[in-house]
C-alpha cells in the first residue's frame, strides 16, 4: 500500500510547508517546521512523524499535524513499533495520553522514550521514569519497558538503538 504511504507524506509536507499536495521533499534537509518523513526505501522503514505537541510554529499547524498522525497511525496494526518521544521535564502530557490511546485502539504496538533527560536530576530520572512506567503499564499496546535518553550526553542512546534492533531481528 505505498500510494497510501506517499499520499500521508504529502499530506504532512503539505501542513508542515504550506505547499501543494505532491510538491516533495526539501532535499532531505530537516529543520524544526520540515519532517523528514522516511530514511529507508526498503522494508522496514523507519518514519520520522512531526511532533505533536510543542513546536516553534503557530497552533493551528501543531493542530493540523495532530489530526495527520492520528488520521496516519489509525488502522495501522501492520507497523512493529512505534516510538513515543516524551520530554522527561514533563512526563506524559494530555496530548501524549491522545496518541497512546489512538495506538491501543489501533493495536499499534509503541514504546514511551523519554528525552532530555539530562535536564533532569539522578532522582528526578529515576523518578520520572518509574512515573512513566506506572502511566503505562495498563495500557494494551505499550510495551513494558520506559527508556530515558539525551541527546546531549548521548545516555541511553545505545540502549534505544538496541530496542529498534530487538524489534527487527524479531520481524526478520
Amino acid at each position: 500500500n505505498v500510494r497510501r504511504y506517499d499520499t500521508m507524506f504529502d499530506r504532512f509536507r503539505q501542513v508542515a510547508h504550506e505547499e501543494p499536495v505532491g510538491a516533495g521533499s526539501q532535499g532531505g534537509k530537516r529543520s524544526r517546521e520540515k519532517p523528514v518523513p522516511v530514511y529507508s526505501p526498503h522494508a522496514p522503514t523507519i518514519v520520522d512523524m512531526p511532533g505533536y505537541g510543542y513546536a516553534a510554529v503557530g497552533k493551528e499547524k501543531v493542530a493540523a499535524w495532530t489530526k495527520l498522525i492520528h488520521e496516519y497511525l489509525r488502522g495501522r496494526s501492520n507497523l512493529m513499533r512505534v516510538y513515543v518521544l516524551i520530554d522527561a521535564r514533563h512526563g506524559i502530557k494530555d496530548v501524549d495520553g491522545a496518541v497512546l490511546e489512538t495506538l491501543d485502539k489501533a493495536a499499534v504496538s509503541y514504546q514511551v522514550v523519554l528525552t532530555k533527560g539530562d535536564a533532569l536530576k539522578k532522582a528526578d530520572q529515576t523518578f520520572m521514569t518509574e512515573a512513566t512506567y506506572d502511566e503505562i503499564k495498563r495500557r494494551p499496546a505499550a510495551f513494558p519497558e520506559v527508556l530515558l535518553t539525551s541527546s546531549e550526553t548521548g545516555a541511553g542512546l545505545p540502549e534505544f538503538r538496541a530496542a529498534i534492533g530487538r524489534v527487527l531481528a524479531e520481524y526478520g
